[in-house]
């Protein structure tokens, strides 16, 4: 038995009708840049489950429970197709929000929690098949928020390679390849916190001058988001950033582009303020220098690409 739990809103904002694209460049000799289409399908949760009510999983498990639901997988093409299923574990993208690590990537949050009865399904055109899915929680699971993800794709084929003709031309063959992210979300009941941390800054050489890095965690077990102000006072620096759904667990290098065209190299005095919770209740506070090293400069010179429309830019000197 489950409790199917309320929906995050942060989540439900972000994970209803997930669709990556990624697109795979070959070469192919000859004639112009073309796309392959490719075989067309979809996944969704099975109909008439509580526990899919928004498009996504959501369920309420206590530590060793287990829950089994189901996803529709159809071939919408007219030729048969092979969609592959994985268990994908979820992270926090560079400004927030939900971002799916890639099938194969080694299961180590809480991605390991579900299985599949099947992970190949085969489809002639036109048929529908269901696909059990079971979350298991582990026995020593915190209370708290999780995410995971099922994926679903269909394996790209190798391209071809095409004779070469009289024009000698290079093109480029686009293989695009559609995957599919539906989400499960799980409560684990208890007593758990929204928490973050930030970690530091760091100056980070860019293409277009010295940018910062600010990194924060959430060492809590509970989805926030918020918003914050980093504050550089000796370069006139003062800016607000949006903080967007930040998964437990997890921690990233919030990137503040544009800093500097060519800083000096020393300790520069920062402030970051993060309010978060509901309505900004919380605050995540840190005070420190951003140091910014000679050899960084030497990185920064070296990616230095002016702005476009400029004439006789200088490189940032080392």
């Amino acid at each position: 038995m489950h409790t199917v739990a309320r929906p995050s809103r942060l989540l439900r904002r972000h994970l209803i009708g997930l669709a990556v694209c990624a697109a795979v460049l070959a070469l192919a000799w000859p004639g112009a840049a073309r796309a392959a289409a490719g075989p067309s399908f979809s996944i969704a949760a099975a109909p008439g489950q509580a526990s899919a009510a928004h498009g996504y999983f959501v369920l309420s498990l206590a530590p060793g429970q287990r829950s089994t639901q189901r996803v529709v997988v159809s071939n919408t093409s007219s030729a048969p197709i092979v969609v592959e299923l994985a268990p994908i574990d979820a992270n926090t993208t560079p400004v927030g929000g939900v971002s799916y690590l890639l099938p194969g990537q080694p299961l180590t949050r809480t991605g390991a929690w579900v299985s599949l009865s099947e992970s190949r399904v085969p489809l002639a055109p036109g048929e529908v098949r269901q696909v059990d899915v079971t979350t298991t929680v582990p026995s020593g699971a915190q209370p708290g928020d999780y995410v995971a993800g099922i994926s679903a794709l269909i394996p790209n084929k190798k391209a071809a390679s095409a004779s070469p003709s009289a024009s000698n031309k290079t093109s480029v063959q686009v293989n695009v390849q559609t995957r599919r992210v539906i989400a499960v979300q799980v409560s684990v009941p208890g007593a758990a916190v929204r928490k973050l941390t930030i970690t530091g800054v760091k100056a980070v050489p860019a293409a277009g001058g010295m940018d910062l890095a600010i990194g924060i965690a959430s060492p809590g077990g509970k989805f926030t988001s918020g918003s914050g102000t980093i504050t550089v006072p000796s370069t006139r620096l003062k800016r607000d950033f949006p903080l967007d759904l930040f998964v437990p667990g997890t921690s990233i290098a919030y990137p503040i582009t544009h800093w500097q065209i060519a800083p000096k190299a020393g300790a520069y005095p920062a402030s970051v303020v993060i309010h978060y919770g509901d309505q900004g209740a919380l605050t995540a506070v840190w005070n420190g220098d951003v140091t910014v090293a000679s050899s960084s400069l030497k990185t920064l010179k070296n990616k230095y690409v002016p702005p476009v429309g400029t004439v006789g830019a200088k490189r940032p000197s080392s």
